[in-house]
């Protein structure tokens, strides 16, 4: 609709950038998003339910949650979310 601010992801360095302390978010950012990826390489088929680690507890060393590192990872397109009839599935990306 006109008027609407455009959506984009958000990137580490547009975080960066926003944050007040650029060296505390990206070691707050890069615990996060390794655990995460970990766990979904250990995920059987290299895939994840989404509503399987929205429920989960922010990994240890994180000081982000769980939907901020998603979404991050997902803007940076390390992880692909794939609809299916029981809900999105995430991903590892192709390397």
């Amino acid at each position: 609709a006109p008027g609407d601010i455009p959506r984009c992801p958000l990137s580490s360095a547009l975080v960066t950038l926003l944050s007040p302390s650029p060296s505390v978010t990206l070691l707050s950012l890069s615990p996060g998003r390794r655990a995460l990826l970990a766990l979904v390489r250990r995920s059987r088929h290299r895939q994840v339910p989404l509503r399987e680690l929205q429920g989960g507890k922010a990994p240890p060393g994180a000081q982000l949650g769980v939907p901020f590192l998603l979404h991050d990872l997902l803007g940076a397109q390390q992880l692909h979310s794939v609809p299916t009839p029981a809900g999105p599935l995430l991903r590892l990306a192709e390397s």
